[in-house]
């Protein structure tokens, strides 16, 4: 494996994470307040990763042909979609662990779906990086 399709792997392992660990917020449990921070470092983790990636396949597409560009383009999209995501998502994160204690069901749920919205992004973006070599 390249070094893209190893940044993609690493995205899809993190967010394969956060989904499993909200899964349960989608019925409306609460998460722990460790839990939110687990989720919180796991963001930070895969925003890492995504800008890296982000780099990588902007350099990838700066030296691609242009009848050659469509996959790497499609890829470098759907990088930038998951990173503005996983921006959102901390923030969120930042916010229900400042409140202490106060937070609504709402928001686990809000955090679940987000998680699994970022694990099928995810899963895509594999596919599609995997499809560059």
């Amino acid at each position: 494996m390249d070094n893209l399709t190893d940044l993609a792997q690493t995205v899809h392992d993190i967010e394969h994470q956060g989904a499993e660990l909200t899964r349960a917020w989608y019925l409306g449990s609460t998460g722990s307040d460790t839990d939110l921070k687990h989720l919180q470092n796991a963001t930070t983790e895969s925003i890492k990763a995504l800008q890296e990636l982000s780099d990588n396949l902007n350099e990838r597409l700066l030296s691609t042909p242009e009848n050659d560009r469509q996959t790497v383009q499609y890829a470098y999209n759907l990088v930038q979609e998951l990173l503005q995501s996983r921006q959102a998502n901390d923030e969120l994160l930042n916010s229900l662990l400042e409140q202490q204690n106060s937070h609504f069901s709402e928001y686990y749920r809000a955090l679940s779906v987000k998680e699994k919205a970022a694990e099928q992004q995810a899963e895509k973006l594999l596919k599609t990086v995997q499809k560059l070599h």
